[in-house]
């Protein structure tokens, strides 16, 4: 077929078209209903307001450490405009283009995306929560948000979408969470310092 290559081999999914066909099937009515409910769908919640809207309701647990990797695959063309960059996923590029000319009150900083979340929201909820930039294991507290340097990926590179190799990344991962300490001890040590 030669249509566009995915890279979705390891999911059975290919460049030729035909063996995909049977597998999916247009429920007009099903999309038109979720559609028609507006705020309540995942369209909407992928949008600034939608997601501003969830974070409200958000809040993190004391027991429980969050981190979050987050990858840019956009760069700045004429004006504030953020374009997507070559090596972004093919089918994400027209999202990442729109993302990229959207601004929240004017603040063009929202326009940097990974074709589907923007950076400012992918680092942490923008409800209050605490957060911080991760500077190592031995620094983390459970109930923190911790954020890490902007990558150049897209979204699905963390899954290995794109990728030639995720595995340096999910044995830093698995090194990371097993280099914690058990979030009791820590609230436990918390409370006996007044903390």
């Amino acid at each position: 077929s030669g249509i566009y290559d995915p890279g979705l081999y390891q999911f059975g999914i290919s460049d030729e078209v035909h063996q995909m066909l049977p597998k999916f099937s247009y429920r007009g009515s099903e999309i038109d209903h979720l559609i028609s409910l507006k705020e309540d769908n995942v369209a909407y919640e992928l949008t600034l307001n939608g997601a501003e809207e969830m974070a409200k309701n958000f809040e993190a647990f004391p027991g429980i450490y969050y981190f979050a990797h987050h990858g840019c695959r956009t760069h700045k063309g004429s004006g504030e405009v953020q374009l997507p960059d070559k090596n972004m996923l093919t089918l994400f590029k027209p999202m990442g283009l729109a993302e990229g000319l959207y601004s929240k009150n004017g603040d063009c900083s929202w326009r940097m995306n990974d074709a589907i979340v923007n950076v400012p929201s992918a680092r942490y909820p923008l409800n209050g929560d605490p957060y911080e930039p991760f500077s190592g294991v031995s620094e983390c507290r459970p109930g923190i948000w911790y954020w890490f340097p902007t990558e150049n990926k897209d979204h699905l590179s963390f899954n290995g979408i794109g990728e030639k190799s995720i595995d340096d990344y999910y044995r830093f991962l698995f090194e990371m969470i097993c280099a914690l300490p058990p979030a009791e001890k820590i609230n436990q040590r918390n409370e006996k310092n007044g903390l």
